[in-house]
């Protein structure tokens, strides 16, 4: 059974309003019937899989993001992850 993820990660500096990040990641996973005999147990399996697969890669790809160097005070940075899934 096999889920995709989508989530919309929006991260803003909380001073200026200003969009450091905002990407849409969309990760799938896929959990074997080995996994579970039960249709909803791997359904939950999938589930969790997906999510932490996509979280996962949010961080690889913020990582890579160039976080502008803020005077004093330091920005504080919000994160408002969207989720839809099938």
């Amino acid at each position: 059974m096999t889920v995709t993820s989508t989530v919309e990660y929006v991260i803003e500096d909380q001073l200026t309003g200003q969009t450091i990040f905002e990407e849409v990641i969309t990760a799938p996973y896929t959990a074997a019937f080995g996994d579970s005999l039960l249709g909803v147990e791997r359904l939950r399996l999938a589930n969790e899989g997906s999510i932490r697969a996509n979280i996962q890669e949010f961080f690889v790809r913020l990582g890579a993001v160039a976080v502008p160097q803020a005077e004093a005070p330091v920005p504080s940075l919000v994160v408002e992850p969207t989720v839809s899934g099938s």
